[in-house]
């Protein structure tokens, strides 16, 4: 929608327009990986935290990019669920994914992960282990903590990305593939 740039009002000067389209699936993408890189340098798991639910994130925001893209009725069902959605566009193009092999079979960690960090509380724990105490004492951890390691952000990223590059090529798509940032253009109007 083009809008008036308020300091420029005068009628009887040229005007021109200016176009942009942001692929917000891209810019969580590149935070991800830019956070995955951060885990390297950091003691600490944040970053991967960061990595995986900037990776979930992206993925939703794909398929709601391609949903908009190939469905006219995307609005009515950008409510349901992520699986359903990548369900509706696989179905869409006739390719029902292989949930059994990577990488959509990553898809399934990835959004239990992503869950997990998005309605935890609170967990205490507790083990009881044979013989005095090793250096260094390693206690016991939750389910996400278990998770958000460099090597499974790695994995997660990778595959999330590989699904992304197969429905792009499925869906024939032109324009918003993961990696490209945005699009420009515009047109001198008078």
């Amino acid at each position: 929608m083009a809008r008036r740039d308020p300091d420029e009002s005068a009628d009887d000067q040229p005007q021109h327009r200016l176009d942009r389209t942001v692929f917000a699936h891209t810019e969580l993408f590149s935070i991800a990986d830019s956070s995955l890189r951060g885990g390297r340098d950091n003691t600490g798991r944040g970053d991967y935290i960061v990595a995986i639910v900037m990776a979930a994130f992206a993925f939703e925001a794909y398929l709601n990019f391609v949903g908009d893209k190939l469905l006219p009725f995307w609005g009515d069902i950008d409510s349901i669920r992520v699986a359903e959605k990548l369900s509706v566009i696989c179905a869409h193009v006739g390719h029902p994914p292989d949930f059994g092999r990577r990488p959509y079979q990553s898809l399934h960690e990835l959004w239990k992960i992503r869950n997990a960090l998005a309605h935890t509380r609170t967990e205490s724990f507790s083990v009881v282990r044979d013989g005095l105490p090793v250096e260094p004492i390693k206690y016991p951890e939750s389910y996400w903590e278990t998770k958000c390691t460099f090597d499974v952000a790695t994995k997660l990223l990778r595959d999330v990305r590989e699904v992304c590059d197969d429905l792009h090529e499925r869906t024939r798509m032109t324009g918003g593939a993961v990696g490209e940032v945005e699009e420009r253009g515009g047109e001198i109007l008078r």
